[in-house]
């Protein structure tokens, strides 16, 4: 996380910019990055497997609040699991997130 925190500071902040301006430059990296590496299909793997580690990263500097307002603003269902229902299905979990 912090080798990730120092990337995103160093090349996707806007200095003085404000998060508007961080975002604006944000969007036009994004776009310039599928120009540049979906040329063949393993470019285009690389690239996807990078903004999918960068979309969890950022993700998990969210707050919960955050996390769950994003969550509910792209329509996607979410409920908290209580104690009992996560012994239930840690095994799964921890066996999808090695995959």
């Amino acid at each position: 996380d912090e080798l990730c925190r120092a990337l995103v500071t160093k090349h996707l902040r806007v200095a003085g910019g404000g998060a508007e301006a961080s975002a604006r430059k944000d969007v036009v990296s994004h776009f310039v990055a599928r120009l540049t590496y979906c040329r063949t299909e393993e470019l285009r793997r690389w690239l996807l497997q990078q903004e999918c580690l960068l979309f969890s990263f950022r993700f998990r500097m969210l707050s919960a609040a955050d996390q769950v307002s994003f969550l509910g603003a792209h329509g996607l269902p979410y409920s908290p699991l209580g104690a009992a229902e996560f012994d239930e299905v840690k095994d799964g979990l921890a066996a999808a997130a090695k995959s």
